[in-house]
């Protein structure tokens, strides 16, 4: 009955933290965090009003830009006229946060916030906010278009190439899709090793992320390598009216493959990855259309899109 109880009481927890979210999003309203660089936070409303000389500064920043800099152009400019990053006061602990140096990073960070258009950063696209923008939109859109053509690679495609998984595993606790990220430990003045992980963050629907739930790619994906390498397993994916000497030579086929080959196989044909309770077990869900990929005349299999 305890466990009914908190069990219950957890999900209306959830419920009064979902729906003022909702309704803030709906009305275009600031829903929490540090306001950015600048804006500052109307103590009464919660809401970002535009901070005068930060202001100036993004435009200055924005312009640079325009002109033709590099971030790194920029922060140098920035760290030599004596600019410094946001500072804030930590509510709780009430010691000074921020004021450092710019990066080039910090710069990008900057370039494409669309809070200074008048808008509000989400997964997916901008939503709308009620907070006065200190840039103008079509000025905005011409640094997007700058920044956009010195990228080699679209940002989306990186982080799906990096994770071959991102958005299929399903967490085992909570049911949600796992998230992604990166570790960097330095080796050496120029160097680094990269621990890439899954793992539940997810604060959807109000919930908390689940605690413990986190997983290695490398050992995820080389999991799901090793299970095709499998000829049982093909011989499910082929279908049981295959013959045995098909899923043999998938198998083989397989084992031939680049590494690259290989991930981008999973990244195009794992729908779905369960991930039983025991760390040692998972159920694998692939498109339909893998099959087609084994077929004589399809390239689909032996010419990956990366």
């Amino acid at each position: 009955m305890l466990a009914a109880f908190a069990e219950f009481e957890r999900d209306m927890i959830a419920t009064r933290i979902a729906e003022p979210r909702a309704y803030l999003k709906k009305h275009g309203r600031r829903l929490a965090g540090p306001p950015p660089y600048g804006y500052d936070a109307d103590p009464v409303t919660k809401q970002l009003v535009p901070n005068a000389p930060e202001a100036r500064r993004v435009r200055s920043i924005f312009k640079h830009v325009a002109a033709g800099r590099l971030p790194k152009q920029i922060a140098f400019v920035c760290n030599k006229q004596g600019w410094t990053t946001k500072v804030r006061v930590a509510k709780r602990s009430g010691k000074t946060v921020g004021g450092g140096r710019w990066t080039a990073r910090q710069v990008l960070a900057v370039l494409t916030n669309p809070v200074y258009v008048g808008q509000f950063a989400t997964d997916d696209e901008p939503r709308p906010g009620c907070h006065e923008p200190i840039i103008a939109r079509e000025l905005f859109d011409h640094v997007q278009g700058i920044l956009a053509g010195r990228r080699t690679t679209d940002r989306r495609e990186r982080t799906r190439q990096g994770f071959p998984l991102r958005q299929k595993i399903v967490c085992p606790r909570c049911g949600r899709m796992l998230t992604t990220y990166t570790i960097t430990k330095k080796t050496g003045p120029r160097s680094g090793l990269v621990y890439r992980y899954y793992s539940c963050r997810s604060n959807a629907g109000g919930r908390a992320r689940c605690k413990g739930i986190q997983y290695s790619a490398h050992n995820l994906e080389a999991a799901a390598r090793d299970m095709l390498s499998r000829p049982d397993v093909w011989r499910e994916i082929l279908g049981q009216d295959a013959p045995i000497k098909d899923a043999r030579s998938a198998a083989r086929t397989w084992g031939s493959l680049l590494w690259p080959w290989q991930m981008d196989f999973l990244r195009r044909y794992v729908q779905r990855i369960e991930l039983r309770r025991k760390k040692s077990e998972m159920a694998i869900a692939f498109d339909p259309a893998v099959r087609e990929a084994f077929s004589a005349d399809s390239q689909a299999f032996r010419e990956p899109a990366c």
